[in-house]
């Protein structure tokens, strides 16, 4: 199968929410706003691999934090377990390890 293209700035592949609003306000972050009906699924290109964290917050505040893994074609999945048919902020960031 094909891999989609490398880019500059992270960017959705397929998802089950609508998103608008993306913004990098950090080299390893982003940011975006999202709704939608059923589980938040959903699979990015990233620039690198290894460990990215999500925070999903609305209105009322944080909802939900996930970890995910970016694989060595920069492919991350994950699946928020809530839905947005109120519209959601997610933040998107590069967990970087410690050598």
């Amino acid at each position: 199968s094909s891999q989609p293209p490398d880019a500059s700035q992270p960017y959705l592949v397929q998802g089950r929410w609508r998103i608008w609003n993306l913004e990098f306000p950090k080299k390893d972050q982003t940011t975006f706003t999202a709704q939608g009906f059923g589980n938040g699924e959903m699979v990015w290109k990233v620039r690198a691999p290894g460990p990215y964290k999500l925070i999903l917050s609305s209105r009322q505040g944080i909802q939900q934090t996930l970890n995910a893994e970016a694989d060595e074609d920069g492919i991350l999945k994950f699946k928020f377990g809530s839905h947005a048919i109120d519209k959601v902020k997610i933040t998107l960031t590069r967990v970087h390890q410690a050598l």
